[in-house]
């Protein structure tokens, strides 16, 4: 099962929100959190998100001679980490999603999504980067009054030319 085909089922989607929102949760609580899924179901969907590196137990709980394992989402490890970027693209989805319920007139919030492609060698792209975190810095202290915080989020990966 890829990793796609293992963050798009809805069942796991609502487990990871819950956990994003929750940070840990047991498996009790996930039950608790979706009661029109059965026990059985919600244990199997959390037994592939942690096959899949996508949750991690961060807790075992000894309740009555029984292990109670706390989750939560997997964190990134290093650069390049499949899992990492995995769980970041799911977590920005998820931050989305609770705006958005929020918030019904999203065109007054000047959202933007993008996808540039440049054809740059490796001193190039490590200039790009310089300058972007150079851009950033700029703007990291920056507090106004009347501002919104902002979340801007890059993602960046070579791609096949097409």
């Amino acid at each position: 099962m890829s990793k796609v085909d293992v963050l798009i089922n809805p069942i796991r989607i609502q487990i990871l929100q819950y956990l994003s929102i929750h940070q840990t949760a047991t498996a009790s609580e996930i039950i608790e959190y979706i009661p029109t899924i059965s026990k059985a179901s919600i244990y199997n969907h959390i037994k592939i998100l942690e096959e899949n590196n996508i949750i991690q137990v961060v807790q075992e709980n000894r309740i009555r001679g029984t292990v109670e394992k706390v989750f939560r989402i997997s964190q990134k490890k290093e650069d390049g980490d499949i899992n990492g970027i995995f769980s970041f693209l799911l977590l920005l989805m998820i931050d989305f999603q609770k705006y958005y319920d929020k918030h019904s007139s999203l065109s007054q919030d000047m959202l933007f999504a993008g996808r540039d492609y440049f054809h740059l060698s490796d001193e190039q792209y490590a200039q790009f980067l310089k300058e972007y975190n150079e851009l950033c810095q700029k703007y990291y202290e920056k507090k106004t009054t009347n501002g919104k915080l902002r979340s801007v989020s890059i993602i960046s990966s070579p791609t096949t030319e097409e």
